[in-house]
C-alpha cells in the first residue's frame, strides 16, 4: 500500500502553506489529442502582489526532482477578480507560458525567493528526499501522481492528489476556492474547466481533503 513518510523540515513548509494568502487553485496538465489548454490558476486577494514568488514544476517520476519549468511572478499582481491565470496558449491570460506539462506525475510549487534554475535537480540520488531547496519557503504545493508501478515522489510539502485510474489527474481544482479540498476533474471534458474564474464542483468529481503536515514520499503498492 502507499506510504507517506513525515519529516519535520517539510512539516514547517506545510505550516507555511496554511498561513499563505495565495493558493494554487486549479490545474490542467493533459487533454485528448494535442495539448493546447494546460494552465495553472492561482487564487488570492485582489491586487495582491506576487513579488518574490516563483511558480515551479518539479518532476515526480521520470526524472525525480528535476525542475522542468519556472515562472518568475515578481512583477505580477493578483487581478481584481482574485484569480491569476498562467495558460499555455490563451493570449488573454495573465501569463502565456507556451508549455506542455506532459500529463506525468508532477509537483506544482509556489515558492518565495527562488535561487535555482530550470534543469536543476533537487534530488540527485532519486530517493524522494530533496537534497537542495533553492527557495526560502513554500507558499503552496500540489503533487499529481499516477497509479502505475513506478515510484512517485512529492517535494516541498505538496498535497498529493491522484491517481485517476492509472494516470495522473489531467484536471484538478479546489472547492471551495483557495482553501477547499482538491477535486479530480475530467480528462476528456474541458467544459467544466474554469481557468481565470471561480471553481464549481464537476459532476462525479472525487474530493480530496488531504491536509499534509510532512515530507511526502509516495510509493507504489507492491
Amino acid at each position: 500500500m502507499k506510504r507517506i513518510v513525515f519529516g519535520l523540515a517539510i512539516a514547517i513548509m506545510a505550516v507555511t502553506q496554511l498561513q499563505a494568502d495565495v493558493f494554487i487553485n486549479e490545474l490542467r496538465i493533459s487533454q485528448p489529442s494535442t495539448d493546447t489548454d494546460n494552465f495553472i490558476e492561482l487564487a488570492g486577494d485582489p491586487n495582491e502582489s506576487l513579488a518574490g514568488m516563483t511558480l515551479l514544476t518539479v518532476s515526480g517520476e521520470f526524472e525525480p526532482g528535476l525542475i522542468e519549468f519556472a515562472y518568475d511572478l515578481d512583477s505580477f499582481l493578483i487581478p481584481t477578480d482574485g484569480f491569476f491565470l498562467a495558460h499555455q496558449t490563451d493570449v488573454n491570460a495573465d501569463l502565456v507560458t507556451g508549455d506542455d506539462y506532459f500529463g506525468s506525475p508532477t509537483n506544482f510549487l509556489l515558492v518565495r525567493d527562488f535561487t535555482g534554475a530550470v534543469s536543476d535537480d533537487i534530488d540527485t540520488d532519486n530517493d524522494g528526499v530533496a537534497d537542495t531547496t533553492p527557495w526560502s519557503s513554500v507558499v503552496d504545493g500540489v503533487f499529481l501522481f499516477d497509479g502505475d508501478a513506478n515510484p512517485d515522489f512529492a517535494y516541498g510539502g505538496s498535497t498529493p492528489v491522484g491517481p485517476d485510474g492509472n494516470f495522473a489527474p489531467a484536471h484538478v481544482f479546489r472547492f471551495e476556492n483557495s482553501t477547499g479540498g482538491w477535486n479530480i476533474g475530467s480528462f476528456s471534458d474541458l467544459g467544466n474547466d474554469t481557468p481565470g474564474f471561480a471553481n464549481v464542483p464537476e459532476p462525479g468529481a472525487v474530493a480530496f481533503t488531504l491536509l499534509t503536515i510532512g515530507g511526502l514520499l509516495v510509493r507504489r503498492r507492491k
